[in-house]
């Protein structure tokens, strides 16, 4: 448990469950998805994402339009 009254930051113990490899990179394909389609307009067929070392990778398929290639 950790009180900083002073600063007015309270943290309390709480189980967290750690998250595989492929639950984050699946987490994170879906709210890449999710972004695109609410600020773009539309989204892609198919995302990949990859977590290696210290480095997020995502691929998009057939994000782009036939004006766009």
């Amino acid at each position: 448990m950790f009180d900083e009254s002073d600063r007015g930051v309270t943290m309390i113990d709480k189980p967290s469950k750690t998250k595989s490899k492929s639950e984050l990179e699946s987490e994170i394909s879906r709210a890449m998805i999710r972004f695109k389609k609410e600020y773009m307009g539309r989204g892609p067929i198919e995302t990949r994402t990859f977590l290696i070392e210290d480095m997020v990778l995502v691929r998009f398929k057939e994000v782009l339009t036939p004006a766009e290639i």
